[in-house]
């Protein structure tokens, strides 16, 4: 829990900086970062399986971290007020109808073999 902790904590004083810095950074630049970190640190796993499962686990946090504080700003800075609520609600939708239909998808490949399933999250 303490490495989830200074993980979430090095993530949100590195978002604030980057994230509104034009040279460094900037937010269309993280949500690319942060997706290619993500797919790699998924494809990685699967390939050196226990060997990188805490640092890929964490680095898939700070990714994830990335992606949705960044998507966040850019939907309350690009659309109307209507249209957010629409794609927030349609978002849930989709969230939930993954979760209902995830397990029956992801649970099959990890009995085949239990690092398959960050295969498949990888790949789509």
């Amino acid at each position: 829990m303490l490495y989830v902790f200074l993980t979430e904590l090095v993530t949100s004083f590195a978002l604030y900086l980057l994230i509104d810095n034009q040279k460094f950074g900037g937010r269309v630049n993280v949500i690319l970062i942060a997706g290619i970190l993500s797919t790699f640190s998924n494809s990685y796993l699967y390939f050196r399986k226990e060997k990188f499962l805490l640092e890929g686990m964490l680095l898939l946090k700070i990714c994830n971290r990335a992606l949705f504080s960044t998507t966040n700003i850019l939907a309350c800075e690009s659309y109307a007020s209507n249209y957010r609520s629409m794609g927030v609600g349609y978002a849930v939708g989709v969230g939930r109808l993954s979760g209902v239909i995830g397990p029956y998808i992801l649970f099959p490949l990890y009995f085949i073999e239990p690092y398959l399933p960050f295969l498949f999250i990888a790949i789509i």
